[in-house]
């Protein structure tokens, strides 16, 4: 499905073209998430069709974020390693950098493990 686009450049121009139509987005939906996640340019141009209230993330700002999540959960695999007893008495370093290689799993009831 195609649609007729009509948009300003950055002198004023008015152009007029027909555009595809891949997807209409609803209340709630997302794009630019890929782009976030490569650090590359959105690959669509994304078109209001209706007046439209947006939020808005930064790719710093969705970095940041990101470090502050994977600091949250190393000082969650710390806390939990330093509670067996096998790692208490290790020195804070060791410990951080041991923990580091461990991930979290969740295994549902009857589950053998």
């Amino acid at each position: 499905k195609y649609v007729k686009l009509k948009f300003c450049d950055t002198d004023g121009a008015v152009h007029l073209a027909n555009v595809r139509l891949l997807v209409t987005l609803e209340d709630g939906d997302t794009f630019g998430d890929k782009a976030l996640l490569t650090n590359e340019p959105r690959s669509a141009t994304i078109v209001c069709l209706e007046d439209c209230r947006l939020l808005t993330l930064k790719s710093a700002d969705y970095n940041q974020i990101l470090r502050s999540e994977a600091d949250l959960q190393q000082q969650k695999r710390v806390e939990t390693l330093s509670a067996v007893s096998y790692f208490r008495g290790w020195q804070s370093e060791l410990l951080a950098e041991t923990a580091q290689a461990f991930s979290e799993s969740t295994f549902t009831k009857g589950t053998a493990v």
